[in-house]
């Protein structure tokens, strides 16, 4: 539960910050990482760009080559 709040607390203090555009959210990632509070994962994840796909290139081809894919015919003949 003091994880969680010290987190959040972070958080809101970024937030509040950041409307002042002086927050670097790499530095802040990484303070959290370097006090234990979220692991490199958790960091990977927040770090993230907006926008970027949650899933990679090769993992997206071989989900849209099975079936419904291929050839669009069961497409909206539901």
């Amino acid at each position: 539960m003091k994880r969680h709040l010290v987190i959040l607390a972070t958080l809101i203090a970024a937030l509040a910050a950041g409307e002042r555009g002086s927050v670097d959210a790499s530095a802040l990632t990484n303070l959290l990482v370097e006090k234990g509070l979220i692991t490199p994962q958790e960091q990977k994840k927040l770090t993230q760009p907006t926008g970027a796909p949650s899933v990679d290139e090769k993992t997206l081809q071989e989900y849209f080559r099975t079936a419904p894919y291929r050839n669009g015919s069961d497409i909206g003949n539901g």
